[in-house]
């Protein structure tokens, strides 16, 4: 095998060689994202001010793409993954009351366990050598787009107070 067909087999290590730990993380890394669209659209849904309405509206239409993307990238690098658990998350995370607050705060306890999360996926990704430039990318960059909806979400439970 000439040098370059082994260092294209190196790059795509992780498509081939994956290991449980690795191939569980990613899953629910996938349910995690999921998980934050479901529960920023039934936020939206139960909004209780228009202001409110139109934040999650937002936080949904661009969690769906994140969540569309990270769902076909690591197919593209697992294969065979299972996508399940998003909706229990999301459920552990809805509020028992329907109030500005409370809706605001489930959406941004979601957010926070996202971006732990990601930290911990990035860091075994790394620690295992599975990580991928595009992964690396993909990681960081939806937590980069957390990390507003974050901001967008203190900011909003700043002005119900």
């Amino acid at each position: 095998m000439n040098s370059k067909i082994c260092k294209l087999a190196a790059q795509l290590k992780i498509a081939n060689d994956t290991d449980e730990e690795v191939n569980s993380l990613m899953s629910q890394y996938v349910a995690i994202t999921k998980a934050l669209y479901l529960l920023h659209q039934q936020n939206h849904w139960d909004a209780i001010s228009h202001g409110n309405h139109l934040l999650f509206e937002r936080l949904y239409e661009e969690v769906l793409e994140i969540s569309d993307e990270t769902a076909e990238r690591v197919i593209g690098l697992c294969g065979d993954v299972k996508f399940g658990g998003f909706e229990e998350i999301a459920l552990k995370f809805m509020p028992q009351e329907k109030t500005n607050d409370s809706l605001l705060k489930s959406s941004l306890a979601l957010e926070e366990a996202y971006q732990q999360f990601s930290k911990k996926l990035y860091n075994t990704l790394k620690e295992k050598d599975f990580i991928t430039l595009g992964l690396d990318d993909l990681i960081m960059g939806n937590a980069s787009e957390g990390e507003n909806r974050i901001y967008l979400l203190k900011q909003a439970l700043k002005n119900n107070s």
